[in-house]
């Protein structure tokens, strides 16, 4: 498993634009990302997202198992963090 955001996208695009949709995601994706547990508290993903300076947390089962993902504008929209 691993994540593959459009910031990695813009970042792939500009490092090989002719062949960077030709490329295998198992290739250009982040394999094991950083992420937070299901039973994670709000605090611990704001705390990643500001000293990891990241936009999206992965949220993984007891088995490390992905079941979703939290995006920054979630945190803002729960008014937990401010927006810029």
């Amino acid at each position: 498993a691993g994540i593959f955001t459009d910031a990695d996208l813009r970042r792939l695009l500009m490092r090989e634009p002719q062949t960077a949709m030709e490329r295998p995601m198992r290739e250009v994706m982040t394999a094991n990302p950083r992420c937070v547990a299901h039973s994670a508290l709000v605090r611990e993903v704001v705390r990643l997202v500001r000293e990891l300076r990241i936009d999206e947390v992965p949220v993984v089962d007891d088995d490390g198992r992905p079941l979703g993902l939290i995006d920054v504008q979630d945190l803002i929209a729960l008014r937990v963090i401010e927006g810029s």
